[in-house]
């Protein structure tokens, strides 16, 4: 972590960082970071430890850099590429992992995968971007073009963040469409 001039800050340390599990020599990288209201951070990347705490391509660090154990891992198959606190503190997780569950998750301020999500089968491919708006929509973006088996722009609108909204999933794209992308966007009544 940095100053604002660009000087090291000396009191984040991360001590042995991102590594694969059992070698501490063979740092990893870290693909996505975000910065929780807590001040803690959750990053994600191709690593299977953090100083020397197994974990599964994610971890939750406290604001010293140290390993923030009191969240609970989940076990993702690969490592995810983007990460959104909600102003609810729950936390989203887009990528393209297939579990716990395929590209999409949501999960409680610890860690704990939130049952209450439900987003039928999700996007049908892997999650790139995450936003969530002031009325608290959630805007995914992906390579995908289904979202809970329904042919979709690789961008859609989730209400609540659960279901999708009508208007931006369409039902009927032609393949010259899914290839080129179609850009006749419909008006968005919000």
């Amino acid at each position: 972590r940095l100053h604002s001039d660009g000087s090291r800050d000396t009191s984040f340390d991360p001590d042995a960082g991102t590594h694969i599990d059992g070698n501490t020599g063979f740092l990893a990288r870290v693909y996505s970071i975000e910065r929780l209201n807590s001040g803690k951070y959750l990053i994600g990347g191709n690593f299977t430890a953090y100083d020397e705490n197994a974990v599964s391509y994610y971890a939750r660090i406290n604001h010293n850099g140290s390993f923030d154990s009191s969240f609970v891992g989940q076990n993702f198959d690969t490592y995810p590429k983007v990460s959104l606190e909600q102003a609810s503190e729950k936390i989203v997780i887009g990528g393209s992992f297939t579990t716990p569950s395929p590209y999409l998750e949501r999960l409680s301020s610890t860690g704990v995968v939130d049952s209450s999500f439900s987003q039928g089968t999700g996007p049908g491919g892997s999650v790139y971007t995450l936003v969530e708006d002031k009325e608290g929509a959630l805007w995914v973006g992906g390579n995908f073009f289904s979202y809970d088996g329904l042919s979709s722009r690789p961008i859609v609108k989730i209400a609540g963040g659960s279901s999708p909204y009508a208007l931006w999933v369409k039902k009927n794209f032609t393949q010259s469409q899914i290839t080129a992308g179609d850009s006749a966007i419909d008006q968005d009544p919000d």
